[in-house]
């Protein structure tokens, strides 16, 4: 997350501010000496760094890409990239803290995205309250969609034609802000064998309900926290209970069988002990 620095030394022997010094000829070689070596010694190793810079894509396999968090934000470079990089850890609560709605928020808009999940501080996670089970339940379903996460390609989310109502919550990080999204988080994507996939989590404490236009010559299959088996989708509406997601997906029985196996096994989770009550059982 280094910024260039403008040099204008012309006993440096090139050209005056020439910014193949930082990157072709400074960033690039030393990063390509890294991932060779890790190839080579340390195949399961991750190369990671703060950031998203695209000159050096080929060379890292994941970015953090803590900062985020500004309103007005829209996720074209994980949309572009993902597949290709993992991006890891926005800013939660630390340094100036966001309300307790943000949590939900930022938790729903990293599993839309195809982000790993979290870098929230641990005291979040110290009460068995609803940010807890919300986010168990999230990192399942983002497991069983890494086949389009990972391999597949992001495409338009769908339009809900105003029927999508939207949350005002307070996101912390740097400087803490407003921030406006959808009530339900959502997202569309398509694997390598042409099966779309539409993602929806509700980030709210109630009940919601929207109208996406999903519009194939295929059957798509719904799959909900509260079925056994997927359904055939008739009607076009998401209605979802608090803190809960469904998975639409496109033609493959089979796949959304396995999709709804996760949803119905998280259905059953709960927040389970307090910190403090735990660490007094074991002690």
């Amino acid at each position: 997350t280094g910024a260039p620095v403008l040099c204008f030394d012309p006993t440096h022997k090139h050209a005056l501010n020439d910014p193949a010094v930082w990157v072709s000829q400074g960033y690039r070689p030393m990063f390509q000496r890294f991932f060779k070596a890790l190839e080579k010694d340390h195949p399961e190793t991750c190369h990671s760094t703060e950031e998203n810079a695209e000159p050096y894509l080929n060379l890292f396999d994941g970015y953090m890409i803590w900062r985020c968090t500004d309103a007005a934000q829209i996720p074209v470079f994980q949309s572009i990239y993902s597949g290709r990089v993992q991006f890891v850890g926005r800013l939660f609560n630390h340094v100036r803290p966001g309300d307790y709605q943000s949590f939900f928020s930022k938790i729903g808009q990293q599993l839309v995205n195809a982000e790993q999940l979290g870098w929230f501080p641990i005291f979040d996670m110290y009460d068995n309250d609803a940010r807890r089970l919300f986010v168990k339940k999230a990192m399942h379903v983002r497991l069983a969609l890494l086949r389009w996460f990972n391999e597949g390609k992001r495409i338009k989310s769908p339009d809900f034609g105003g029927t999508m109502p939207e949350e005002k919550s307070l996101w912390g990080g740097m400087r803490p802000q407003i921030v406006t999204m959808p009530q339900i988080a959502n997202s569309a994507w398509i694997d390598k064998s042409g099966n779309r996939m539409w993602l929806f989590a509700n980030t709210q404490n109630k009940s919601v309900r929207a109208v996406p236009s999903v519009k194939s010559n295929q059957k798509i299959w719904q799959c909900r926290e509260d079925f056994s088996v997927p359904q055939l989708l008739k009607n076009p509406s998401v209605e979802l209970q608090p803190h809960s997601f469904e998975i639409r997906v496109e033609n493959d029985y089979e796949l959304a069988v396995q999709i709804q196996k996760t949803l119905s096994r998280i259905a059953k989770f709960d927040a389970g002990l307090p910190v403090r009550r735990f660490v007094k059982q074991k002690t």
